[in-house]
């Protein structure tokens, strides 16, 4: 269901729970707690509930957790990724935001009678979207709860209460026919909207009002006297900020997905500024719930022409974070963006990628013949020969003591040159435990760049001499599967999501759409013929 923004916001309703609260992590662990489900890892709520539906008498069972998680176990429950940020920019916009949700006051089989509602309610106060009496200085982002009987009396109640949108998880809510008068949005699910997506559409650019807030929250001892947007950045908006005659970036992170880019950049490069480790940006100031991080501002020039020089030094970087991965600070820090542990985790990737792109194959024909005419054929042979040629297990992780700590996103566009000629790395968002063969591979394949014959070998000799001569033979059978997996990179632009936080972080490519997605189906042709002449013979 495609939604449009239309002139300005001034009332939002939205659901609560599944809309705003997430309860993936809590259904887990009281399934577990109850022993309901037998292996509840990474499991969603919807999956839970289902197995539990199965079992003999699942429905009293089902409903019996529920009332548990949704009253005691709601403690355990989070955020989405994106809303806290939300309902800040509609505060800081005067948007009047409501939640209207149909959750009983107790629990089906509460026989101690445990408010639901009142459980809800604490929730909301403790994740700062309530104004707590006790602390003058927070904020009301939520203007009003209204707590409605049955689903009937919420739709009753949304379609009397003009509000220019409603915003819920369930379909039966947004497709009702009692809702002509209010534009309704499907979060999440299939069909849905997440909160970065429902964010850039109705609340579009950042102003600048924002934006200072902003600074001033996070670093309230500064004084501001200067800030501009800084363009031509992929996913990330930035901005360069002046406070006390020192310059910052203003880094604006997407908020959805499973790898928290904030606190993988920000809590990589503290770590690594505590270990002394040179030539990267120091970080100075974050917050979580806004999705925002400042670190110092680098002040230099792109690398555009690249050699030798630049591949030593990557190499250099590698080596020290080679030597700090043994150190107890980095034991418990997280993978990688998309880390691939195991041939099996970079076959499934690819065809993740592939689902992602099911809507674009209906209205794009010249993608849908590359990828069925062309990619998928070369998908299934090359899959067939790197599992036949795979060195030990293709379906086992590797052990812990052969990951390393990757930057991921590395190379020559995450690089600048200052005019003294130190060459600087920035955005390490994507940073953590890694396989080395996939840092060495996305290097050689990566789209922003093209290494020479020579400058490739000098990369992967010197990853060899930093990572050992034992991990040659795998990454051999792996390299054209990352090279299919850069191929649908490439196409990115093709998803509707990431189309629309590329205009977020750079507003210019809104009019160049239709000439960037040929470019970019050109290169993606290219990436494969590269694939499938050379993976026999690396």
């Amino acid at each position: 269901m495609v939604f449009q923004a239309h002139g300005k916001v001034k009332r939002i309703g939205i659901d609560l729970d599944n809309t705003i609260i997430c309860y993936d992590m809590a259904f887990q662990l009281a399934a577990k707690k109850f022993k309901l489900v037998d292996d509840v890892t990474s499991l969603s709520k919807e999956s839970i509930r289902n197995k539990i539906k199965r079992r003999e008498n699942g429905e009293k069972q089902w409903q019996q957790i529920q009332g548990y998680v949704y009253g005691k176990g709601i403690k355990k429950a989070h955020l989405f990724p994106g809303v806290y940020r939300f309902l800040w920019r509609c505060y800081n916009r005067g948007v009047i935001i409501e939640i209207v949700s149909h959750k009983t006051e107790y629990g089906h089989f509460d026989t101690e009678k445990y408010s639901l509602r009142q459980a809800a309610t604490q929730f909301l106060l403790e994740n700062e979207l309530l104004q707590n009496r006790e602390q003058r200085n927070s904020k009301q982002l939520i203007s009003k709860i209204t707590f409605a009987d049955t689903q009937q009396d919420k739709i009753s109640y949304i379609a009397d209460n003009n509000f220019d949108y409603f915003i819920d998880d369930l379909e039966e809510i947004v497709q009702s026919k009692h809702l002509t008068n209010v534009q309704s949005i499907l979060f999440n699910g299939v069909n849905g909207y997440s909160w970065d997506e429902i964010n850039n559409s109705l609340l579009k650019s950042w102003t600048e009002q924002e934006l200072l807030h902003i600074v001033r929250e996070v670093m309230p001892e500064k004084t501001i006297s200067l800030l501009e947007k800084v363009e031509g950045r992929g996913n990330s908006e930035i901005n360069k900020v002046v406070a006390d005659d020192n310059i910052y970036i203003v880094k604006i992170y997407p908020q959805s997905g499973s790898h928290n880019r904030l606190l993988a950049e920000y809590n990589s490069l503290k770590l690594l500024e505590e270990l002394s480790v040179p030539y990267l940006q120091i970080p100075v100031a974050y917050d979580q719930g806004l999705g925002i991080a400042i670190y110092d501002y680098i002040e230099g020039e792109k690398i555009t022409n690249y050699g030798s020089a630049n591949i030593k030094q990557m190499l250099s970087l590698l080596t020290i974070l080679n030597t700090h991965k043994v150190r107890e600070r980095f034991v418990n820090f997280n993978l990688a963006s998309n880390a691939c542990l195991k041939g099996s985790d970079i076959e499934v990737q690819i065809e993740n990628r592939l689902k992602s792109f099911d809507e674009a194959l209906d209205t794009h024909m010249e993608l849908k013949s590359f990828i069925n005419d062309q990619f998928i054929p070369a998908f299934n042979d090359i899959l067939v020969w790197s599992k036949n040629n795979w060195p030990k297990s293709y379906t086992k992780n590797l052990p812990n003591s052969d990951l390393i700590l990757s930057p991921s996103d590395f190379g020559f566009h995450n690089m600048i040159r200052t005019q003294s000629g130190d060459l600087f790395f920035y955005d390490f968002e994507y940073f953590g435990w890694d396989d080395p063969v996939k840092l060495i591979a996305d290097v050689s394949h990566h789209a922003a760049f093209e290494l020479s014959v020579e400058h490739e070998r000098l990369w992967l000799n010197g990853c060899l001499d930093i990572y050992g001569q034992s991990i040659l033979e795998r990454y051999r059978v792996a390299w054209p599967l990352y090279g299919l997996v850069w191929c649908l990179i490439i196409l990115n632009e093709y998803n509707k999501s990431l189309w629309e936080r590329r205009i977020a972080a750079n507003g210019v490519l809104k009019h160049k759409k239709e000439r960037i997605l040929l470019i970019q189906l050109d290169k993606a042709k290219k990436q494969l013929s590269k694939v499938l002449d050379r993976y026999d013979e690396i």
